[in-house]
């Protein structure tokens, strides 16, 4: 696997985007995470399909800034 970029933010329907919500909220509980995480998922056939985490700031954090005018740094 080779690191390409990413793009977004992608536009999800709100069955989709309320499952990720839930999972996400799921993993960050089990997990005792706080503050920012990156979680990964792979969304097929109108399903959610957890993939990674990753208990930091992720790139796509610029993608964030970007799609909501703001700089938190």
């Amino acid at each position: 696997m080779c690191f390409c970029g990413l793009d977004g933010p992608v536009e999800l329907n709100d069955s989709i985007d309320q499952e990720a919500l839930r999972i996400s909220k799921l993993i960050m509980q089990k997990f005792k995470l706080r503050g920012f995480n990156g979680i990964d998922f792979l969304v097929s056939d109108k399903a959610v399909h957890f993939l990674d985490l990753n208990p930091r700031i992720t790139a796509s954090f610029e993608i964030l800034q970007e799609s909501h005018n703001f700089c938190f740094f």
